[in-house]
């Protein structure tokens, strides 16, 4: 009966005419959007904890008109609302808005998941619940005794077993302290939340939200874990199926995982074999923040897993070109979403963008046009940068990118993505309209700085076709950059950038999908590239301001 219900019937279902009214609009909306764990309860004043304020948030984002999904938080280490089987986070000390907020929808008898949810089917928006499967939010708080607002989020049942923790001879980060789910007394207590959440409420969805934090096994251990975690998502399709049955509609199964195959199966996620037992119907590709990638292999998850799989791309406004290094802008961010259309997404996926309501609706709402479809990223300017993963197993590369690469490369044959000299970056451009201008941008460190003039002659070609430097040699500041801060990010360059050089690309020379950038360096050229980046605006935005290079 399960298996009829979630194959045959499940397609007549997934017309949604019997679910909320989600019709063929739906299909013109691309955006999944997730209301995190605490934006609702700290950025909304105490009026709001009303069954209308709840209702008020989802049609805040339904006004855009391009948000297909709207997932809701349902826990961190303690559940956001009255569970029977975990503890609450409204049972914290109550210092903070946060904390004070759930408290009123407790006593106010407000159950603000079900008015979510109801308002979604009456808005034609798909209504997802997400759980956070490891989160580990304030636990090195917690462990050293920190001051910290975080300190205090952990649950007692994470004080009282430290056996349970994936490494408990070390603290430096919080991730040393998530759950062990090697246990069966961890993935019992996930399932307990698991069939709670899907026996309560009346939801279009649920996501396993992986990503949050990403360490589920003692180091050493991921490969054994991967059978483990694959028996548990196989439970929560069952319970999915019932949930079903009671609901007498579909209930969908999503996962945010990392962006590569190699890193779910280095972390224990073995999504494949999920696939292959019916437990994904939609999975994110996402760093774990707001980092963004250049190149997610949308194509290579098209292969491995079921044909009519959802397949969305995370959006973001951090390009991450090496591990210390960030760029932050919202032209990042408009090029985050041109490389997940151009890698073939089916929709874009906004994680901690939530913030922004209620105070900057209107930047939300921009970006949210932006992201929701190939015409709206042409629509301004964007900035598709050559990035890095950072999602790996611990004691694997992380990082999997080429920059910042030497100009000068002293052993040769050894590197098949670079036999010699001669240093090959690839962009997507995603979609080209005519008029646009586009640009490609280099930038390098302060020892190649010193030949800025032998650089901006070097042979540079964009897929096969010289193209022709433009505007002038630009040094980069590097006063402004404060060594004691690993996190600094900047909106224009990173921050080993010294140099910023630029080549007009003329438009029959691109192609919305993978670009290929050559570079020959000067001979016993010093320092390294560390930015290579394609920026495309309308006509009149950008390039015109750079002019052609002097002779």
């Amino acid at each position: 009966m399960m298996r009829t219900l979630h194959g045959t019937i499940f397609a007549v279902a997934f017309a949604f005419a019997a679910h909320g009214g989600a019709d063929a609009r739906a299909a013109a909306k691309t955006v999944c959007f997730n209301e995190d764990n605490e934006h609702f309860y700290s950025a909304h004043p105490a009026e709001d904890m009303t069954r209308e304020g709840c209702r008020a948030l989802v049609d805040a984002y339904a006004r855009t008109g391009t948000i297909r999904s709207l997932l809701f938080c349902v826990n961190l280490q303690r559940a956001l609302y009255d569970s029977d089987v975990w503890e609450r986070f409204r049972d914290l000390p109550p210092d903070t808005r946060y904390v004070r907020n759930l408290r009123l929808l407790s006593e106010r008898g407000v159950d603000q998941f079900a008015e979510w949810l109801g308002r979604c089917r009456e808005t034609g928006i798909e209504g997802w619940l997400t759980m956070r499967m490891n989160d580990c939010h304030g636990l090195k708080e917690a462990a050293r005794g920190m001051p910290s607002r975080l300190a205090s989020w952990h649950s007692r049942r994470w004080e009282e077993h430290p056996e349970w923790r994936r490494a408990p001879w070390r603290d430096e980060r919080s991730w040393e302290g998530a759950w062990d789910w090697s246990h069966k007394e961890v993935r019992d207590y996930a399932l307990a939340l698991v069939r709670e959440v899907l026996g309560r409420w009346d939801l279009y969805g649920l996501e396993l939200d992986w990503m949050r934090w990403g360490m589920y096994f003692r180091p050493g251990n991921e490969a054994e874990g991967r059978a483990l975690l694959t028996d548990f998502v196989r439970e929560v399709r069952r319970l999915a199926d019932g949930a079903a049955e009671r609901l007498g509609h579909p209930v969908l199964l999503a996962h945010r995982v990392p962006v590569t195959p190699e890193a779910c199966l280095g972390l224990g996620f073995d999504v494949i074999a999920w696939s292959k037992c019916g437990a994904v119907d939609m999975i994110t590709l996402s760093e774990f923040g707001n980092e963004v990638v250049a190149y997610p292999p949308v194509d290579v998850w098209r292969v491995m897993l079921k044909p009519g799989t959802r397949i969305n791309v995370a959006v973001g406004l951090v390009a991450t070109p090496h591990a210390a290094s960030r760029v932050l802008s919202h032209e990042i961010f408009r090029g985050s979403a041109a490389a997940a259309w151009a890698a073939g997404a089916d929709g874009a996926y906004f994680f901690n963008a939530c913030y922004r309501e209620p105070d900057e609706m209107d930047v939300l709402e921009r970006d949210l046009r932006a992201a929701a479809s190939p015409d709206g990223v042409a629509a301004d300017t964007r900035r598709i940068a050559v990035t890095s993963c950072t999602t790996a197993a611990p004691g694997t590369s992380a990082h999997g990118g080429c920059l910042p690469a030497p100009l000068k490369q002293e052993f040769i044959g050894v590197d098949f993505s670079r036999m010699e000299q001669n240093l090959t970056f690839r962009i997507p451009a995603g979609p080209i309209t005519p008029g646009t201008e586009a640009v490609l941008e280099l930038a390098f460190d302060k020892a190649a700085a010193s030949i800025a003039e032998r650089l901006r002659k070097m042979p540079v070609r964009v897929n096969c076709e010289v193209v022709e430097a433009c505007g002038v040699a630009e040094s980069v500041d590097q006063g402004r950059v404060d060594p004691s801060n690993v996190f600094q990010r900047f909106a224009d360059w990173p921050r080993d950038a010294a140099l910023a050089l630029r080549w007009r690309v003329p438009l029959e020379v691109l192609k919305s999908g993978d670009n290929a950038v050559e570079i020959l360096p000067p001979d016993d050229a010093p320092g390294h590239v560390v930015w290579c980046a394609l920026r495309l605006a309308p006509p009149r935005k950008d390039c015109e301001r750079f002019g052609k290079v002097k002779k």
